[in-house]
């Protein structure tokens, strides 16, 4: 089961050409770098933040677009799988 530990961000990718694959990629990174993760997928910027057990979910939620912005809006949130791991088999 998992369990929200890292209340829903809005965030907002704009970008002057129109690329959804790029959008994605730069709200990963984002999301990476306001949760604080690290390359060992460490963090002490979230409670309850396990790097065996946590993911970031990044969900896109809608596009427009001005003259000369392309605005892609996501929302990131982290989860932690509450089950124990089974190391003992």
């Amino acid at each position: 089961m998992a369990e929200v530990i890292h209340t829903k961000r809005q965030c907002d990718i704009i970008r002057s050409e129109a690329n959804f694959d790029r959008a994605c990629d730069e709200a990963y990174d984002l999301a990476i770098a306001l949760l604080g993760i690290d390359e060992d997928w460490d963090t002490t910027r979230v409670k309850g933040w396990c790097a065996k057990r946590s993911t970031i979910r990044i969900e896109f939620h809608g596009y427009y677009r001005t003259p000369g912005e392309h605005v892609y809006k996501f929302t990131v949130t982290a989860f932690s799988n509450t089950e124990e791991d089974d190391d003992s088999q």
